[in-house]
């Protein structure tokens, strides 16, 4: 349900010695509202935690990790509410051991960054899907196409919506073999909501009240119904008697086109204008439903 994750806790001292024994960096900055110096220490690479900062004028300890990395070491592996639970019952253990400091429940961890995720398991339809999205667009987002329609982005100033294929990510990364097996055919959601929706959802952003299934929900429940596979090949006799011969003829070349290439394709063959063009004239076709729509179950976690 959820993989990256940026907590924050606080109420504790961490003695610069302590840090100092793992790999850090410090910067020091004079606060003018104290007239102090305060220090913020960035720890990378402990253990399976990549990235923590302590700021010691607020006593404050940040981390950011992947849920299922943490648990299992690759995130193609979905993570359920058990397995969350596990998850800050270790933490909480490895904080200890490493500096001493005690944190007892999620109630105590505010969440900055709460990444949403779900694998879908599409098999050899992940080309026809990751194609149809990148086609669509979605209220006021930007629509990005990376690597020949591999990654499919949705996004504005706040919001982040990412589909990607995801065995092509781990082949890039050279994941172990079984992990390139248990991804293929998986097309992958990345949802990263902004602060206010999850304060929308729970005004203090606990991972109590966040890192829930019912949360992942609401998240989800955002975005998928928005969603409408089609596959716009079908031209109705009422959209070709109000067309000319020439656009009818354009619109059935650049569907071609476009299947062969992908948008990622299509930006080195036509101009940006041209490209626009083209899209809306296919997207005024009357569509027909073709692949099913995405749907998730959690009793598969």
């Amino acid at each position: 349900m959820f993989d990256t994750v940026r907590l924050r806790t606080s109420g504790f001292t961490l003695n610069g010695s302590i840090i100092n024994q793992y790999k850090n960096n410090q910067m020091i900055y004079y606060d003018n509202e104290t007239m102090t110096e305060s220090t913020r220490y960035i720890i990378q690479d402990v253990a399976n935690i990549p990235h923590m900062r302590y700021y010691d004028k607020f006593c404050t300890l940040e981390i950011e990790v992947s849920i299922p990395k943490y648990l299992y070491g690759d995130n193609v592996r979905m993570v359920g509410q058990a397995e969350i639970d596990r998850f800050f019952t270790l933490l909480h253990k490895q904080l200890y051991s490493l500096f001493g400091i005690q944190v007892r429940s999620k109630k105590e961890w505010k969440c900055l960054r709460v990444d949403a995720c779900w694998n879908f398991r599409v098999g050899k339809q992940i080309h026809d899907y990751m194609r149809q999205l990148a086609m669509m667009r979605l209220p006021r987002m930007n629509t990005v196409v990376y690597n020949q329609v591999e990654t499919v982005i949705f996004q504005n100033k706040s919001n982040r919506i990412m589909f990607y294929d995801k065995e092509c990510e781990c082949r890039k990364k050279k994941c172990a073999e079984d992990v390139i097996e248990r991804a293929a055919g998986t097309l992958r959601l990345e949802i990263s909501p902004p602060v206010y929706k999850m304060k929308e959802y729970a005004n203090g952003r606990t991972a109590e009240d966040l890192l829930t299934e019912e949360y992942f929900r609401y998240v989800m429940n955002g975005v998928l119904p928005l969603l409408r596979f089609t596959m716009p090949d079908e031209f109705p006799s009422e959209w070709i008697k109000s067309h000319p011969i020439s656009q009818i003829e354009t619109a059935l070349g650049f569907i071609h086109l476009y299947r062969r290439f992908g948008e990622g394709g299509l930006k080195q063959l036509f101009k940006a204008s041209t490209l626009r063009n083209r899209m809306a004239l296919v997207q005024n076709i009357i569509e027909t439903e073709s692949l099913p729509p995405l749907q998730i179950d959690l009793t598969a976690v």
